[in-house]
């Protein structure tokens, strides 16, 4: 059970998303992606959903009222796409103090 439970916690923990990223140890790309997913779930309990055919970067440019989202995807680009892992403790902290957005 001892070999096997560490191995079990990590898959319920991605499974469920209960990681933390931006914590310590080493960031990947991926990680970005689950706080940029975090940040469309936030943006869609505000009833703002990103359409499926945008880019991030044309999604945020087309929320005037969101100037946070902008720096938010352009440094979620820089990390999933760009290779600079280190900055993804600065995305999840970039999450947390996203100001709320109101729908016109």
């Amino acid at each position: 059970m001892a070999l096997f439970a560490p191995r079990l916690w990590r898959r319920i923990q991605r499974r469920f998303g209960m990681r933390r990223p931006g914590g310590k140890g080493s960031s990947s790309p991926t990680e970005a992606t689950v706080v940029y997913e975090q940040m469309m779930r936030r943006l869609a309990r505000q009833g703002i959903h990103k359409p499926a055919s945008l880019t991030p970067n044309e999604f945020a440019s087309g929320l005037a009222d969101a100037p946070d989202l902008a720096g938010f995807t352009t440094l979620y680009n820089s990390i999933r796409f760009g290779g600079n892992v280190s900055e993804t403790p600065r995305l999840a902290l970039l999450l947390k103090q996203f100001r709320t957005i109101k729908p016109h």
